[in-house]
């Protein structure tokens, strides 16, 4: 093997070994608070809502930024007290280009999935983020999967026990 061929196998070693970290950094934790972590351990949380069992809070006085991005809402949801998603609505497209930077760089690039509007995802065991963006808004989810499997099995026991009421 000549040293061309040994280098670019370096530099295609290198390439991909970037890649996959990214792709293996799974979020454990979203500004410091765990996934599945009890509604208890936050503070200044004020009820923005309940839905199909689902707590959403926000958070006085919660930083409205990523980065250089603006942000004009952060919504925290609850299932049984556990911290299981993060909605986040982004100011303006140019916030929306400065989150999709952060995250490609941080868990790696994505082409978008639909034609027109915009829609970025990147999923884990554990985790999955999705930005979006349509003419009108733009949109960062965080989810904790554990937690919403445990709502989708509840629905459906549900669901079953209605049968008896045909």
């Amino acid at each position: 093997m000549n040293i061309k061929s040994i280098a670019f196998i370096f530099v295609i070693f290198l390439f991909t070994s970037q890649a996959c970290e990214k792709m293996i950094n799974e979020p454990k934790e979203f500004r410091g608070k765990k996934w599945g972590a009890d509604i208890s351990e936050f503070t200044d949380m004020v009820k923005a809502g309940d839905l199909d069992g689902i707590q959403r809070y926000s958070k006085n006085n919660d930083k409205l930024n990523i980065g250089e991005a603006v942000l004009d809402e952060i919504k925290y949801d609850f299932y049984k007290g556990k911290f299981y998603a993060v909605r986040i609505k982004i100011y303006d497209r140019e916030s929306f280009d400065k989150i999709r930077e952060t995250l490609s760089e941080n868990y790696g690039y994505k082409d978008s999935k639909t034609e027109g509007d915009q829609e970025y995802i990147w999923d884990w065991s554990n985790i999955n983020i999705k930005l979006t963006s349509s003419s009108l808004s733009f949109w960062l989810k965080y989810t904790y999967k554990p937690v919403l499997k445990e709502i989708e099995a509840d629905k459906k026991l549900k669901a079953k026990s209605g049968i008896n009421d045909l």
